[in-house]
């Protein structure tokens, strides 16, 4: 490595977490997937923006799949937290 260049290491998101362990407990519970703004008050963020940044992110990992158009359908395809793929 060069000096003065510092290899990033990535860190796990404990909001993508608890928004995977949200989705598979919340699919469990009431057998339908939650709404985006239901994910995210259960996460504490705000923007459904994020939130759809979040998933885009679970499913480009395998972590989760959906009907295209439709975040209400997304089902977790794993239910084992923490999850290694989330780095």
């Amino acid at each position: 490595m060069a000096k003065g260049v510092y290899e990033r290491k990535p860190r796990p998101c404990p909001t993508r977490e608890k928004l995977l362990q949200y989705i598979i407990l919340f699919r469990e519970d009431h057998g339908y997937s939650p709404s985006i703004r239901e994910m995210a008050t259960a996460v504490g963020v705000r923007s459904t923006c994020t939130i759809s940044q979040h998933l885009v992110f679970l499913e480009e990992k395998g972590l989760i799949t959906h009907t295209e158009g439709k975040w209400r359908d997304c089902i977790a395809t794993t239910n084992t937290l923490p999850i290694p793929a989330l780095t």
